[in-house]
């Protein structure tokens, strides 16, 4: 007979032999209610953010990367992964979109993550650097508040001046009630 038990991560770790019906009193889904959990993308070339996200191509965020409804974003770090460059100031700004039945995206907060002087060309100027925004950010969605009642993906845009080169990658914390 085989040996059962689970680890310090809450999964069952079996050996040995087992009986067909052992997985009986093993729950089929895990409860993430009060877990940190994250989504992460990346902004491969940064020359291709426009100035409203809801004129980007229907359909274009379908398979996006989603943060669930009533969720709470507690951090969003940026991380530099090829400099980025500007002829100005530009602000990249990250937004909550909820996505239409016609596959445009409809505004949530167009600066929800990464509002303009959060977020300037300066903090995006070497590779490696990293920048977390927190509650104490100019963003109206970190922190206390909730995305609202449905399923939002994140957007990019940027503010004052374009990019001229740049690539970003995401990484966006929140919980569940």
């Amino acid at each position: 007979m085989g040996t059962k038990w689970v680890n310090s991560d809450g999964l069952v770790v079996r050996f040995g032999t087992r009986p067909t019906n052992e997985d009986a009193d093993v729950p089929a889904q895990t409860n993430t209610a009060g877990r940190v959990q994250e989504i992460s993308f990346t902004l491969p070339d940064l020359t291709l953010l426009g100035t409203d996200a809801t004129a980007y191509t229907a359909g274009e965020f379908v398979n996006a990367a989603k943060i669930p409804a009533n969720a709470t974003v507690h951090q969003v770090r940026v991380i530099t992964k090829t400099a980025a460059a500007s002829g100005g100031a530009a602000d990249l700004l990250l937004g909550a979109y909820t996505i239409g039945s016609d596959g445009a995206l409809d505004v949530v907060d167009a600066d929800g993550f990464a509002a303009a002087g959060d977020s300037a060309l300066a903090n995006f100027s070497a590779v490696g650097e990293t920048l977390t925004l927190t509650s104490s950010a100019g963003a109206a969605l970190i922190g206390d508040a909730t995305v609202g009642s449905s399923d939002v993906v994140v957007a990019a845009t940027y503010a004052t001046a374009a990019y001229t080169a740049g690539e970003l990658e995401v990484i966006i914390e929140y919980t569940l009630a």
